[in-house]
């Protein structure tokens, strides 16, 4: 390990205080030792989970990233004490326009049983432009 176990614990106190009534915005790394009522996962895409590599990998280096990759999203499922949400987009916005998105091929391997609803992109719904704010006085 990179740092001994009570260094960990004033790294985790630094990211996380219990007693704060807001949200901790981490990344999978990061949220390592840590648990959650409830966990949100994004990004469970094709190119963000498992992460796409900068670099041409040979066969054995992708498998091993790949494994890594599974293990941290493995942590970050694992975070949540009660519930746990993934999602992902049905297409993203890059410097070359719209790409569509792919959900992440580790979806696939959670056991059926486990899931709430079947991994599936849901569409954005439009926001009802009739409706008016309505007054308290």
């Amino acid at each position: 390990p990179l740092y001994s176990s009570a260094a960990s614990d004033v790294y985790k106190r630094q990211i996380y205080d219990e007693r704060a009534e807001s949200v901790l915005l981490s990344t999978l790394h990061a949220s390592k030792g840590l648990e959650f009522k409830a966990v949100f996962v994004v990004g469970c895409e094709e190119g963000l989970l498992p992460l796409e590599p900068r670099t041409i990998l040979l066969p054995d280096a992708e498998n091993e990233h790949v494994k890594e990759e599974r293990r941290l999203f493995f942590v970050g499922m694992t975070r949540a004490a009660k519930v746990l949400y993934l999602t992902g987009a049905e297409e993203r916005h890059g410097f070359e326009g719209k790409d569509k998105c792919t959900p992440s091929r580790f979806l696939a391997e959670i056991p059926e049983g486990l899931l709430g609803s079947s991994p599936q992109f849901h569409k954005k719904r439009r926001k009802n432009r009739t409706a008016k704010q309505l007054r308290l006085f």
